[in-house]
């Protein structure tokens, strides 16, 4: 069968036979699967550059730096070499011989050679310049610090919460050591997370996917914030306390980082995550674990069902292109009903505060306005199913959990009655003290065994 070589500018050979005369359809039909079946390729060269466009993957080969047309002759007066004439490669029809085909696998071979030395060769850190001014604002958007001072702000609300005597400098520890933890929480999940978030609009802006910080400075910076802060937690308020910061800690950059883009489960982890620092500020000022820090860590886990999912139903687009399986991506109906019950969860546990002792009746009965507010915008969201009540949802939960806090801190139970009975009450109140241990420990009512 007589073939033309046609050269492939991509790095392939392929062998096209040349048309046939009209009425030997058959044997056109077998010609082209013989064809299809000749075609080489082999990988592309050294110097090609791998492109993405529009989704899809092309090759483009750097263009080569053009050859001078002068040159020196054996005299050393220079001249210009005449032009080449132009290929005659493909132009007349010759055989096919055994020489092609060799002549293709030694191209194969030449440019799996060039694969495996570029796998072989040493990697190299790449430098990156920072400016000293740029620091405290490149360490902020590592620690996302709208995040952690919200993290601040519920640990000092189980702090104040507590019923002991308030003690400044433990509140003071307490919210430094909570805050350095989530500081390298926060970067641990970002340094994870880097080949994802520059797939998102919300997050290719962030440090590390622009390069603006190396990777070892940043897990340095994480490191620094999470000794700092667990060892100050440890020595300076109780064990107690550094021991929930540092299962805070591995659950969310060990166990909800990666179940983001393996289930939606990820979801349910991550309001654990977020209902422990309370807890912490509990545990700080009594040393234990009693129900109304359970009480407030109920509040924290359900506030962020309608919170987080009506934030994700509007950036589903930007969690699918970022691989992660959220439920607004994965189940939409799902994220709506869920949402729609955790805020239900919100309407009943301020009545459950006053018979725990955590607060007066008065602080149910003032919830009911705010309470019954995010209740109607759920509602929408899981009936009309769209982005502006999706948005109306989230930016109500954003004033919500600070009104809720502060009305449950104005109608925190008191203890005594008034007068002299007042004054001796409140001195035999557990006071606490830096070391994790409080004055009159035996007064303390439902201590949790173990702790």
């Amino acid at each position: 069968m007589w073939c033309r070589v046609v050269a492939g500018c991509g790095g392939g050979a392929v062998r096209q036979a040349p048309p046939w005369p009209p009425g030997r359809a058959a044997r056109l039909v077998h010609l082209a699967g013989a064809a299809t079946r000749t075609v080489l390729l082999r990988p592309p060269p050294p110097h090609a550059r791998h492109l993405s466009l529009g989704g899809s993957l092309a090759w483009q080969r750097a263009k080569p730096r053009a050859p001078s047309a002068l040159r020196e002759d054996a005299a050393g007066s220079p001249h210009r070499d005449p032009p080449s004439p132009p290929s005659a490669l493909a132009t007349s029809p010759r055989p096919p011989t055994r020489d092609d085909d060799d002549c293709t696998g030694a191209a194969a071979a030449a440019g799996d050679g060039d694969a495996d030395d570029r796998r072989s060769r040493p990697q190299r850190w790449h430098e990156v310049r920072v400016e000293m001014s740029e620091l405290p604002g490149i360490y902020a958007r590592l620690s996302k610090i709208r995040l952690t001072t919200l993290v601040v702000i519920t640990a000092a609300a189980g702090y104040a919460m507590a019923p002991v005597t308030f003690d400044p400098a433990v509140l003071l520890l307490a919210s430094l050591g909570t805050g350095l933890t989530s500081c390298a929480a926060n970067t641990i999940n970002q340094y994870f997370e880097v080949p994802f978030d520059s797939n998102m609009n919300r997050t290719k802006n962030r440090p590390l996917v622009r390069g603006q910080i190396s990777a070892l400075h940043a897990v340095t910076f994480a490191s620094v914030c999470g000794v700092s802060g667990l060892s100050l937690l440890a020595v300076l308020v109780n064990p107690l306390t550094a021991a929930l910061g540092a299962f805070n800690l591995a659950l969310y950059t060990c166990a909800y980082t990666p179940l983001k883009r393996l289930s939606i489960l990820n979801t349910w982890l991550g309001s654990v995550v977020g209902a422990i620092p309370p807890v912490m500020g509990w545990a700080a000022a009594t040393g234990s674990i009693d129900t109304g820090a359970l009480l407030l860590a109920a509040l924290l886990y359900s506030w962020q069902f309608p919170h987080f999912n009506a934030l994700s139903w509007s950036l589903r687009e930007d969690y699918s292109r970022g691989g992660y399986r959220m439920m607004s991506v994965v189940d939409p109906a799902l994220c709506r009903r869920v949402a729609l019950r955790h805020t239900a969860a919100l309407l009943l546990l301020p009545l459950l505060c006053p018979p725990a002792g955590l607060t007066t009746w008065l602080f149910p009965l003032t919830c009911l306005a705010p309470n019954a507010y995010i209740g109607v915008l759920a509602l929408r969201f899981y009936t009309r199913a769209d982005r502006p009540s999706a948005r109306r949802l989230f930016f109500c939960s954003l004033w919500y959990l600070p009104t809720i806090v502060l009305l449950m801190i104005l109608h925190k139970a008191r203890r005594g009655g008034g007068g002299a009975g007042d004054a001796a009450a409140a001195a035999a109140l557990p006071v606490a003290t830096p070391n994790g241990r409080t004055s009159g420990d035996d007064l303390r009512p439902e201590a949790a065994p173990g702790f």
